[in-house]
């Protein structure tokens, strides 16, 4: 199932998990609901700490632009793509931008 994860869609992680901090950097997550057990390494833990809070998907972007050296197409499509699993698992919730304004 696609969640047609643009640069302009608001993530935020789903509450319903436990998580933890490996010394490595990497995280593992646990959903609540689904018993899905996802691992990610120290670049995917360092996305999953920024998405706490709701963000837009450019802002993680740009976040991973200034903080890696990587080829920008790359990281936007490696992104995308690790955004997608994370939807498709349950792990994120996937908005509209002008959804989120109160």
């Amino acid at each position: 199932m696609s969640h047609d994860i643009t640069s302009n869609t608001v993530i935020v992680a789903n509450q319903q998990q436990v998580t933890g901090d490996l010394p490595d950097g990497d995280i593992v997550i646990l959903s609540l609901n689904g018993g899905v057990y996802y691992g990610l390494n120290s670049v995917g833990g360092h996305i999953w700490k920024f998405i706490q809070t709701p963000v837009i998907v450019k802002d993680i972007y740009n976040l991973l632009l200034n903080e890696y050296d990587v080829d920008a197409q790359e990281c936007y499509t490696e992104l995308i793509m690790l955004l997608e699993e994370l939807a498709k698992n349950g792990l994120i919730q996937v908005k509209e931008a002008e959804r989120l304004v109160s």
